[in-house]
Formats: C-alpha cells, sequence, structure tokens
C-alpha cells in the first residue's frame, strides 16, 4: 500500500481560518493591555519629576527657574508621554502630554499633578475617572 502524507488544500485553509478568527479577537484586547500599561510611564514620570521639583523648593523657597535645573519639557522615561510644567513662585502644574502609540488613549488621555498632590485626567473620552486612570 501507498499512504500519502501531507496537508490537503482544504485543511490548510481551516487552520488559516482558524488563525485568523484567533489575531482578529485576540490583537484588539492586546493592543488596549499595552496602552494601559504604558499609562505607568506618565505617572511614574509626573511623580519623580514632582519629587524633583520638591527638592528644587525646599533648596530655594521657590518653583521658578527649576525648569531649567529639570530640564523641563522632556520626554517620559519610556518616551511614551511628553512632561511639561507650569511653575510660579509657590505651585506648580505637571501634565504628562501623550506621544506615539497613547494617543490612542481614550480612556486617559493627559495626565496632570499639581502641588497640592491633585490628580487629574483631561481630554479622556469620560469612561474613566481620575481614579481610575491614576490607579
Amino acid at each position: 500500500m501507498n499512504k500519502k502524507q501531507g496537508f490537503t488544500l482544504i485543511e490548510l485553509l481551516f487552520v488559516i481560518a482558524i488563525i485568523g478568527i484567533v489575531v482578529f479577537i485576540a490583537y484588539p484586547s492586546y493592543q488596549h493591555s499595552i496602552i494601559r500599561a504604558y499609562r505607568s510611564d506618565a505617572k511614574l514620570s509626573l511623580l519623580a519629576t514632582a519629587s524633583h521639583l520638591e527638592q528644587f523648593y525646599f533648596k530655594h523657597d521657590s518653583y521658578l527657574e527649576a525648569d531649567k535645573y529639570l530640564h523641563l519639557p522632556y520626554k517620559s522615561s519610556q518616551g511614551f508621554y511628553l512632561i511639561q510644567s507650569r511653575l510660579q513662585s509657590n505651585k506648580y502644574l505637571l501634565t504628562a502630554v501623550p506621544l506615539l502609540t497613547q494617543k490612542s488613549d481614550k480612556d486617559c488621555y493627559i495626565f496632570k499633578y499639581n502641588s497640592n498632590g491633585e490628580k487629574e485626567i483631561t481630554g479622556n473620552s469620560g469612561l474613566l475617572t481620575a481614579i481610575e486612570c491614576w490607579s
């Protein structure tokens, strides 16, 4: 007896169709989880910058000129956000504006942190609150 080995064209098309369906379902979920994970880049960069601003204030009794000392604005550590500041003598407002893939994050768009320790979100779709975005 002569046995043939291999796959038929029907079997191959069936496997390709199953792989296509799995990718079609899984890829958007994967992209969403990546975007959520990169939010930590904004949060960590804002809190680190705030810590440096507090150290500057302790030494100089003012936040003015701290942007030159901290080289603001700058890209966050992973490069997904631009960290900007608005400094006054006794208070500050830090913002993390999304870059690259984070521009597609409509749930938590621009992160804000001020000298009172208040955390905000602006430009979002309204589906998540600031507390949910910062947690």
